[in-house]
């Protein structure tokens, strides 16, 4: 494989190299025109340049059938075991070599004793507020079975802080505390107040309804006679 360019000065050359899966860096493989490789699969690109400048050809893809082998799966928080916010996305990738490029899935459980199940048919996946284990697939027209990866993710909720728990439950039975406090006192001085007022009524004084003052009391009555009608309550008691 050759590539060539018009310059002044006259053109150097080099070539480089990176894996399929378009993670890698490019890396520098040839410094030369024309290249040739045996076995040697993944994506080339030319780069022509002078001392006035440099220019970068299309990348060329160079693919030898195979199953699809070393199958990886990382997050985006850089962790295997991950402590997540129920409301907090977390990404997860996966990379595996093969030719033609592997398709892929992702499969979870909530615990190691249950059957995995299929989740999503994706290379990546973004999983918000689910608890479990996570594990990618991988596989081609040249896999004989699907491939899973080695690294196994796991997603747990972030449990409460009890330190700030138990402020909160004290703080909370204290105001609980002061309510019923200012209530009881506030039904104490309702029935201080109810009980001053019966006791003001010695000086008027106040009987029940159902006495009368025990002095002798003259009722004006329309039927009665001009003298009205007099009635004897010495017997009534005043009320305490």
């Amino acid at each position: 494989m050759s590539c060539s360019t018009e310059a002044f000065p006259a053109a150097k050359y080099r070539w480089e190299h990176r894996s399929i899966n378009n993670h890698d860096l490019w890396r520098n493989f040839s410094f030369s025109q024309a290249i040739a490789f045996e076995g040697l699969v993944g994506q080339f690109v030319c780069v022509a340049y002078n001392r006035l400048g440099s220019a970068r050809s299309e990348a060329v893809t160079v693919m030898i059938p195979h199953a699809v082998s070393a199958v990886k799966a990382y997050s985006s928080v850089e962790a295997l075991d991950i402590a997540s916010d129920r409301d907090e996305n977390v990404t997860f990738y996966c990379i595996a070599d093969g030719s033609p490029p592997p398709s892929y899935s992702w499969e979870s459980r909530k615990t190691s004793n249950v059957p995995w199940t299929v989740v999503a048919d994706t290379q990546n996946l973004t999983v918000r507020g689910i608890e479990g284990q996570y594990s990618c697939m991988a596989w081609n027209e040249y896999s004989e079975s699907r491939q899973r990866s080695v690294e196994t993710l796991t997603i747990t909720f972030k449990r409460p802080d009890y330190a700030y728990a138990g402020v909160v439950t004290v703080a909370t039975a204290v105001i609980g505390i002061i309510l019923i406090a200012i209530l009881i006192v506030v039904v104490y001085f309702r029935r201080t107040n109810r009980t001053m007022t019966l006791l003001s009524c010695i000086q008027g004084p106040c009987y029940r309804s159902s006495e009368i003052p025990s002095e002798r009391i003259q009722m004006n009555d329309d039927d009665a006679d001009d003298e009205g009608t007099l009635f004897d309550t010495s017997s009534l008691a005043p009320l305490n």
